[in-house]
């Protein structure tokens, strides 16, 4: 992969990635701009020690967010669990079950609630499966949204279903490739806006059973 050339154009963007082991995550990536000021194909994570290479392209804020979102960085999160040497290939396919998962999943998600909150406007993208880092641009809702839950009984069975409200309209999200991107509190991909919820509520609540 080329590197980024801090002389000449570049942007900061955060990217919503969905590791194979951890589920999503969001990462810092500073994208090399082409002479008409679109984004390049030359890309690269960044992390504290590097933030200062590309300080023109940082604020404040920046600085905050690339140090929450290293701490769910894989290699640091690794460090923290396992107090050996190990790749982390090795990690996830030998050592990595459930249990693990579930000491490390809230510990992302603390860390994804407190990004998302500085979020509101910087560039956030949608990852590729490939690992590009602009692949979709995304938004965050400008408000909370609504959720209700009802529960419908017939002779058969008791069925629950949620139903969503934003800006005053119901948002059609069932069967729709929604994805609930972070649990606790809940925040939901849909097309290309990310919702998060009044009473932050759990993201477990808006899957129907």
């Amino acid at each position: 992969m080329l590197r980024v050339d801090s002389t000449k154009p570049c942007q900061l963007i955060y990217a919503i990635a969905r590791h194979e082991y951890l589920s999503y995550v969001i990462e810092p990536h500073i994208v090399q701009l082409n002479p008409n000021g679109e984004f390049s194909l030359t890309h690269q994570r960044l992390f504290s020690n590097t933030a200062k290479e590309f300080s023109t392209c940082l604020d404040d804020t920046d600085l905050k967010l690339v140090k929450i979102l290293e701490e769910m960085e894989q290699g640091n999160l690794i460090k923290k669990f396992y107090k050996k040497p190990i790749r982390p290939f090795e990690f996830f396919t030998k050592i990595f079950n459930e249990q693990l998962f579930d000491t490390i999943r809230p510990k992302i998600e603390k860390r994804m609630a407190e990004a998302l909150n500085l979020l509101a406007d910087k560039p956030l993208y949608l990852m590729s499966k490939e690992g590009y880092p602009a692949e979709k641009k995304l938004q965050i809702a400008t408000e909370a949204a609504t959720v209700l839950f009802h529960f419908r009984r017939d002779e058969q069975e008791i069925r629950y279903f949620p139903t969503i409200k934003y800006q005053g309209m119901r948002i059609e999200f069932m069967f729709k490739n929604a994805e609930v991107i972070c649990n606790h509190p809940a925040w939901m991909l849909l097309d290309d806006t990310l919702y998060y919820f009044e009473k932050e509520i759990e993201g477990k609540k808006l899957v129907p059973f």
